[in-house]
């Protein structure tokens, strides 16, 4: 799976079914390869496409259950990464951190 891949199904898996746009915002990814990210994802199962009842001319796109059961196997493991990453700050470095990551998820 690449990261790309990973990135998409993390935002779907906790936030819901989206629009290719939020996800891309989301990911702060490029629209370039994000048809091809989800093209992909679909053909393994792990996402599915719907027209947006609010906007038929919009698409949302769905974590499947395959896909649901894939991240409920390796999101821990990824959590646990990235505490181990996160270990070396002090918990007024963590809170410093998170402040500047929140002022920067704004824009």
């Amino acid at each position: 799976m690449t990261t790309s891949q990973f990135g998409v199904l993390e935002v779907l898996y906790h936030k819901g079914d989206l629009r290719i746009r939020e996800i891309i915002e989301k990911t702060l990814s490029t629209g370039g390869n994000m048809t091809v990210v989800i093209d992909n994802l679909q053909k393994d199962g792990l996402v599915s496409r719907y027209p947006d009842p609010a906007d038929r001319r919009a698409t949302l796109i769905s974590i499947t259950d395959k896909g649901k059961q894939l991240m409920d196997d390796i999101f821990p493991r990824h959590l646990d990464s990235l505490n181990e990453i996160y270990d070396v700050l002090s918990k007024e470095e963590k809170e410093i951190l998170l402040v500047l990551l929140k002022k920067l998820s704004r824009y």
